[in-house]
């Protein structure tokens, strides 16, 4: 608020003579702890900002990463066949893969697709926090003086940084030629991000 706001002009605040209201000097200083004030204050919404920014590309990796492993981690019981009916290997498969309509396609089929693109999703993602690491770290040491060595954030940064020194492009499988859609068989086309929102991830 300013010191020349008519607030200041109200009741027995009219006509002071106040230091606050007769000194320039007064004036000047209340104005300038003011305006200290409303720094600190964005100093807090910039940390905020960043510690918050920081943590959802760290929830996001993991999120990706998980729902990886959790789909490789997927053992068939023996003498159980990749080809058999969804109603069969919906025991198997629980709720790893997202309900949507692709055709004949089987659900080992469906599985390799959605492992496709949630490895398409985590490399971009990767590059993403790769190519923020140099900005993150120089505002995180303006804002907080220095980096804790527990922070999920840079720990990630430190392992994907030496990752990238070997392959930047983590290594797919290739759905076999058997297990693909019968020739003359029409399929729906699925957007990458129809299966990220059905499988509750967001859309990087």
């Amino acid at each position: 608020m300013s010191l020349d706001d008519p607030f200041w002009q109200d009741v027995y605040l009219y006509n002071s003579r106040e230091p606050w209201a007769c000194s320039s000097d007064v004036r000047a200083g209340i104005q300038a702890m003011l305006t200290v004030q409303r720094a600190d204050e964005e100093l807090s919404f910039l940390r905020d900002g960043l510690s918050t920014a920081l943590l959802w590309a760290v929830d996001l990796h993991k999120s990706i990463k998980d729902k990886i492993e959790a789909i490789d981690a997927v053992e068939l019981p023996e003498g159980a066949n990749k080809n058999d009916s969804d109603d069969e290997m919906e025991g198997w498969w629980g709720n790893l893969l997202p309900l949507i309509d692709l055709g004949e396609c089987s659900d080992a089929v469906k599985a390799q697709l959605v492992l496709n693109v949630l490895h398409e999703k985590l490399t971009k993602h990767e590059t993403i926090m790769l190519g923020w690491a140099a900005d993150a770290k120089a505002m995180w040491l303006d804002l907080y003086g220095k980096i804790l060595p527990t922070h999920e954030w840079f720990n990630l940064i430190t392992t994907l940084s030496s990752e990238a020194s070997h392959t930047i492009f983590p290594e797919a499988r290739v759905v076999k030629p058997n297990e693909d859609i019968a020739a003359g068989e029409e399929g729906d086309e699925v957007e990458a991000s129809e299966l990220l929102a059905l499988m509750g991830m967001h859309q990087i």
